[in-house]
């Protein structure tokens, strides 16, 4: 998986160096009594694929450990900036550039992970929507953008769990349909596979990577 996605294309390093995972660590070590709490939480602010993935057991090898739980805060961070709606303004005259974006504080992502999320998956100055103001610097998480964003979002996951994901595992969490959720797998060169006894369906990477070709005449994506 690293050869087709390697880890440094999906998360930058600087801010991959600034990923605190200690949260996460302690979330997987208390077990229920706190993963329930997040489960029951009413702003969802840990994805359901995070939280099941700290419900089982962690890799023993502590780089290896520490490697997921990095992992799985980015992806965290992902998700949340998923959710956001409408325009982005950037922050008031007279505030510290170093002042936490009032966005971001809401979903509760640091400065160094939200300056590059901004930048990456978002757009400036993008006219079209009924509320469009000509204010500089304003940017929003434009449809292209989001599709960007989902790309990222699951082949990290691909890369966490070693090319092998349910095509269902983070439809709810990026608010997307199983049927778009696998477009995308399929975009990202995984082939679907049935679990044996099971209804469900595995997004598995196939290397050497190859792509679906994409229909003539633009016909409409799921």
């Amino acid at each position: 998986v690293a050869d087709a996605y390697p880890l440094a294309g999906i998360v930058p390093a600087p801010v991959w160096s600034t990923l605190e995972h200690k949260a996460l660590r302690d979330a997987a070590e208390a077990g229920d009594a706190v993963l329930d709490k997040l489960r029951k939480d009413p702003e969802g602010m840990t994805p359901r694929y995070v939280i099941e993935r700290l419900a089982r057991p962690l890799p023993s090898d502590k780089e290896a450990r520490k490697q997921l739980l990095r992992g799985l805060c980015y992806l965290t961070y992902l998700v949340r900036f998923s959710r956001t709606a409408g325009p982005i303004d950037p922050p008031r005259a007279g505030k510290a550039a170093s002042s936490e974006h009032p966005v971001a504080k809401k979903l509760n992502i640091p400065p160094p992970a939200w300056e590059q999320l901004l930048r990456d998956f978002t757009e400036e100055g993008v006219g079209g929507f009924p509320d469009a103001q000509p204010v500089a610097g304003r940017r929003r998480l434009t449809p292209p953008r989001k599709d960007k964003l989902c790309l990222h979002t699951l082949a990290l996951a691909l890369h966490l769990t070693g090319g092998s994901l349910p095509c269902a595992a983070l439809a709810a969490d990026l608010k997307l349909t199983e049927e778009k959720t696998t477009f995308y797998l399929r975009q990202l060169g995984c082939v679907l596979q049935k679990r044996a006894g099971s209804k469900e369906k595995l997004a598995q990477l196939k290397l050497p990577l190859t792509f679906p070709k994409l229909a003539r005449g633009g016909g409409q994506r799921p």
